[in-house]
């Protein structure tokens, strides 16, 4: 079953707030990128994905703290 149809969304959005962390792993990048918009747009909510390669720049580009960490980078320069 995929998690992330629209009729099993809810679920994967009451789950994952009940969690401190949520880690997705052997998804694909696309995936990633699915769960953080899923749960900024459900819960309005600020989120952080931390990605280890190129592979996840669908889903480090989908956050909020990328222009953050990128400014605060910048002016440590």
């Amino acid at each position: 079953m995929y998690a992330l149809t629209p009729a099993m969304e809810q679920l994967l959005v009451d789950v994952a707030c009940r969690c401190q962390v949520v880690i997705c792993c052997r998804v694909t990048p696309l995936q990633k990128a699915l769960v953080v918009e899923l749960i900024k747009r459900r819960k309005n909510a600020v989120t952080l994905a931390i990605g280890d390669g190129a592979n996840d720049v669908s889903m480090i580009r989908s956050q909020y703290t990328l222009h953050t960490i990128l400014q605060l980078l910048s002016d440590q320069n």
